[in-house]
């Protein structure tokens, strides 16, 4: 296993169809959590704990479609490009779009496939849980940034 794969979950039986996203803070203005979900409104239920957690590294995480994160044929768009970064290298737009995301006051939103928030208190392992319908299929899911402790 490489480095890139310890740092992701990948899940699967996820429900097809729109997707909404949530970013939650403390009262410092701090992200706690993204929270991604099917439908209209967050589905009511259990959170259950995923086997692992992510890793998060340039402080920032996300949720994502797999046929779509990475690619940057997804950014229909022109980036702003905060930090500057050289777009050398396949995969560098869709990551720049990212980034240019969690610079906004929001510190996070919606890029084409997925979603993706500052994470809290930086670099570290965070914790994922998701929820599932009556049919066992994925439609919530959330990244728990906790706190400092």
């Amino acid at each position: 296993m490489d480095k890139e794969e310890e740092l992701q979950i990948i899940l699967s039986n996820v429900k097809n169809g729109k997707w909404r996203a949530s970013i939650s803070y403390n009262d410092e203005e701090v992200v706690e959590s993204l929270i991604v979900f099917n439908g209209e409104k967050k589905p009511s239920g259990k959170w259950h704990d995923c086997d692992n957690s992510i890793g998060v590294d340039s402080a920032q995480a996300g949720i994502f479609d797999l046929a779509v994160f990475g690619s940057d044929e997804a950014i229909q768009y022109e980036v702003e490009n905060v930090h500057n970064i050289e777009i050398d290298e396949v995969g560098l737009r869709y990551y720049v779009a990212c980034c240019d995301m969690v610079a906004s006051d929001a510190q996070g939103g919606v890029v084409p496939g997925g979603a993706v928030s500052m994470s809290g208190y930086g670099d570290g392992m965070y914790e994922v849980k998701v929820k599932y319908n009556t049919s066992k299929e994925v439609v919530g899911v959330m990244i728990g940034f906790g706190d400092e402790e």
